[in-house]
């Protein structure tokens, strides 16, 4: 589509007064004149007139709307913008006095301000431990933390520390949904329409709900009439948690075909790559800020992967060679391209392990 170009205000103006010249010969229209200030005030009303008219062509389609008339757009196909989900922890450590009964309900605090709630309770054992489960009450990854990290009480009751110590780090935290997101649904919804129950339509059902950042579906993976749907999400690993596999298992059986009665939603097997390698620099470069270029560039990689995907060894080597002041690299692990499996008991995702960078001299 040919862009639609608003004149300017001078332009207008000039067409306008030429216009006034045709009609009326003697008319003047030199700067400052009844005639061009009359026209200069019109030219600016017929402006802003144009800038809408830009802006309206724009709503009129999902890929150049504004946010609020892109949802509007969406939901004519009954498509939601996702939104933030919580994260939950297995166990954290409370400590204090022995016997102390402790109710669930805590309030927590991490040092970042994120807020966290304790959702069982119990009895502090005779070595002043207590493991219980919790919740985060800020929602978004800001809410995903890893083990070993420690928490405040808000208000600790009677016998019980202040401190809190994670034992399993907390997951499924996932930030709402982003324009670009619910369009890029938008488009797969327009360019694959549902069709009965074929693997476009796992993915998208997959897709709608909060938390899932990406679904890939594998027809017939065990056998005439089944279906199988793998969520991932942007964390690290990008492993859903137990409970969003549940939640897409529930929304997928509420859509699916009701002939299609051997759908499974699983999560992949890992296999954890770590990667070890030596750069080399140009002059002028510092290592430190070369480092997180590379390290993020290569997690990148592994985020590119879908489950079953080759991590190619020449395209590790690619991606740190791209890196803006890198001269060479040698990458010692892997060895080789890392092929994951794709069968009836088993859907491999290659996942990043240790990134171990050194500078080279």
């Amino acid at each position: 589509m040919t862009d639609y170009v608003i004149p300017s205000i001078a332009t207008i103006r000039a067409e306008i007064l030429t216009a006034w010249k045709n009609l009326e010969q003697d008319i003047s229209t030199s700067r400052y004149s009844d005639a061009w200030i009359r026209a200069h005030a019109d030219a600016c009303a017929l402006w802003g007139a144009y800038r809408y008219i830009k802006w309206a062509q724009a709503q009129a389609f999902p890929d150049t709307a504004d946010s609020s008339h892109l949802e509007q757009y969406a939901a004519l196909y009954g498509l939601v913008k996702t939104a933030a989900t919580a994260s939950a922890s297995t166990s954290v450590r409370l400590t204090g006095t022995p016997g102390t009964v402790v109710a669930s309900g805590l309030e927590m605090v991490h040092v970042d301000g994120t807020e966290f709630e304790t959702s069982s309770g119990g009895t502090i054992a005779p070595g002043g431990t207590l493991n219980v489960t919790a919740i985060s009450t800020t929602t978004g990854e800001i809410a995903n933390k890893e083990a070993a990290e420690t928490l405040s009480l808000t208000s600790p009751p009677a016998g019980v520390d202040a401190t809190v110590t994670i034992m399993s780090s907390f997951q499924g935290g996932e930030d709402a949904e982003t324009d670009a997101q619910l369009l890029a649904r938008v488009l797969i919804r327009l360019r694959t329409p549902p069709a009965g129950g074929k693997a476009t339509d796992y993915e998208q059902w997959a897709l709608e709900v909060s938390g899932v950042a990406e679904a890939f579906v594998y027809p017939l993976r065990r056998g005439l009439g089944t279906c199988d749907v793998v969520p991932l999400t942007t964390a690290t690993d990008r492993l859903p948690s137990a409970g969003l596999l549940t939640q897409v298992q529930t929304h997928v059986d509420a859509e699916r075909p009701v002939t299609a009665y051997n759908t499974l939603v699983v999560a992949p097997d890992l296999v954890v790559t770590a990667v070890t390698a030596t750069v080399w620099l140009e002059d002028g470069y510092e290592w430190a800020i070369v480092e997180l270029l590379v390290e993020a560039a290569i997690l990148a990689e592994f985020a590119s992967l879908a489950p079953g995907d080759t991590l190619y060894l020449s395209q590790i080597e690619t991606v740190i060679s791209n890196i803006t002041g890198v001269k060479d690299r040698t990458v010692s692990f892997p060895v080789a391209n890392v092929v994951p499996t794709v069968s009836s008991v088993t859907i491999e995702l290659v996942s990043p392990g240790v990134v171990t960078l050194t500078e080279g001299t």
